[in-house]
């Protein structure tokens, strides 16, 4: 494989015109031809009529790993149902291992789990991790402490592969979470992949709000051992045309891993140019 589309999105639960919107996100995600989608707060009820995860997996023809969270009562469309809001990592390739996390959690918030999958790709190993951390405003200890289980995890320590973690992290880009994490040299090097393609500012990828809590970061050995990314875009910020309907109250981030590593990449470009 040439490169690797991954896009990440929290897809709102059940939250407003349920079905119309998934009907509208599943369009607007076949516009992307995604090779990866990282999905928080899937929704799906104790039937299982209602799948957000597995409809849009069959719509897409991706392989789908679920996982479940966060089960309580939810209001879709008028009607009360026993639910999810799960985790799911999608695929247009057959994941090799998907591992689900059990996170640190707070009575106010629920349960949280993660999920961290391995893709076996012509030789090069890639491990994407699917979080969605606490939104409680003064969970910042608590966040810090669900990002470093997911960190902690056996797929998320082979250096070898090219790893990145990738979803709602509830922190802004200039919270104490971002900044220890880039900070920390234990991990490595961890960078935002708009950074390593370029981009200045994050742009919002809240709905209702401004400010980016979404993102996909790349975890590296070191600074030069990155693999490299191009196209990055924030995406499903299309209002359906007749409608007005948005795919979520979140937008989503998007970007493509070329598998090569950033300091090959360089040596090549040194050398052409000599």
């Amino acid at each position: 494989m040439d490169s690797l589309r991954i896009v990440t999105l929290n897809t709102g639960k059940c939250d407003g015109p349920y079905k119309a919107r998934i009907e509208w996100l599943i369009e607007e995600a076949k516009r992307l031809s995604p090779d990866v989608l990282a999905l928080q707060e899937c929704f799906k009820d104790e039937s299982g009529n209602l799948d957000t995860a597995e409809k849009v997996a069959k719509a897409l023809k991706m392989t789908c790993a679920w996982a479940p969270a966060r089960f309580k009562r939810r209001e879709c469309e008028g009607v009360e149902r026993w639910s999810w809001s799960g985790m799911a990592l999608l695929s247009t390739q057959p994941w090799a291992y998907v591992d689900s996390i059990e996170l640190p959690a707070d009575a106010r918030d629920g349960d949280r789990v993660a999920q961290v999958g391995l893709l076996d790709l012509d030789r090069v190993s890639v491990v994407i991790a699917n979080v969605h951390l606490t939104h409680l405003r003064d969970g910042e200890l608590l966040r810090k402490q669900q990002l470093a289980t997911v960190l902690d995890h056996p797929l998320m320590q082979m250096k070898q592969a090219m790893r990145l973690v990738a979803g709602d992290f509830n922190a802004r880009p200039d919270s104490a979470l971002l900044q220890e994490l880039r900070d920390d040299e234990t991990l490595g090097d961890v960078r935002d992949t708009f950074t390593l393609e370029g981009e200045e500012a994050r742009p919002s990828t809240l709905v209702r709000h401004d400010g980016c809590v979404d993102y996909i970061l790349s975890v590296a050995t070191q600074a030069d051992t990155h693999p490299l990314f191009t196209s990055p875009a924030v995406v499903f910020k299309t209002p359906h045309p007749e409608t007005g309907i948005l795919p979520s109250d979140h937008y989503g981030v998007a970007t493509t891993l070329v598998p090569t590593r950033m300091h090959g990449w360089l040596r090549q470009e040194s050398s052409l140019v000599g």
